[in-house]
C-alpha cells in the first residue's frame, strides 16, 4: 500500500494531477475546495499587507484569526471529502452518502464565512489590494456555486428523511443558508 500525501501539502502540480487522474477521487470537491483555499489565501495576504500600513492594525486581528481557521477548515474538508468519496464507491465498504456529503456542506459554509470576512475586511485593505479582494470574492463565489451543486447532486442519493434534513442547508438561489447551527442537527 503506498502512502498518499494530503491534498493540503500536495505541490499545486500533483494536486492538478490528482484531480485530472482516471481515479473517482479527488474531484469536484476538492477541486471546490482547493479554489476556495486559494481565495481565502488572497484575504491573508491583504489582511496581512494592509496591517503593515493601519494606523490601528489591530482591527484586522480577529479577521485575520478567523481566516487562519477557515482555511484549515477547507483542507480538512478537501481531504474528507476526498477520502470519503472514494469510501462511498468501494462496494466492500457501507459509507452512508450521508457522511459523503458532509464534507461539502462543511466546505460551503466556510465559503460563505469567508465571503463575510472579505465584505468586513474591505474598507480596511489597501487600495493597491482591491483586485485581490476582487479575486477573492470571484473564488469563494464559484467554489461555494460548485460545491452547492455537487452537494445538489448528491443529495439526490439520500433517503426521503435524509433530504428533508439537509436540504434546509440550501437555499433557493444556489448558496448555502445562514443556518449553520443545521449541520449539527442534520448529523
Amino acid at each position: 500500500m503506498t502512502t498518499e500525501v494530503p491534498l493540503a501539502r500536495q505541490a499545486l502540480e500533483d494536486l492538478l494531477a490528482a484531480i485530472g487522474a482516471d481515479a473517482p477521487a479527488p474531484g469536484a470537491g476538492a477541486a471546490s475546495c482547493a479554489a476556495a483555499a486559494l481565495g481565502v489565501a488572497l484575504l491573508h495576504k491583504a489582511i496581512a499587507v494592509s496591517q503593515r500600513h493601519l494606523d490601528a492594525p489591530a482591527v484586522l486581528d480577529a479577521p485575520a484569526r478567523r481566516v487562519a481557521a477557515l482555511t484549515e477548515r477547507l483542507l480538512t474538508a478537501a481531504a474528507a471529502d476526498a477520502r470519503l468519496f472514494a469510501e462511498l464507491l468501494d462496494p466492500q465498504r457501507s459509507l452512508a452518502p450521508r457522511e459523503a456529503l458532509q464534507p461539502l456542506l462543511d466546505a460551503a459554509i466556510a465559503c460563505r464565512a469567508a465571503r463575510a470576512v472579505r465584505a468586513e475586511i474591505g474598507p480596511f485593505i489597501r487600495a493597491e489590494l482591491r483586485a485581490d479582494l476582487q479575486a477573492a470574492e470571484a473564488l469563494l463565489g464559484g467554489a461555494q456555486a460548485a460545491l452547492h451543486a455537487i452537494a445538489q447532486a448528491d443529495l439526490k442519493a439520500l433517503t426521503a428523511p435524509e433530504q428533508a434534513r439537509l436540504a434546509p442547508l440550501l437555499d433557493a438561489t444556489g448558496q448555502i443558508g445562514d443556518d449553520e447551527s443545521a449541520v449539527g442537527a442534520a448529523d
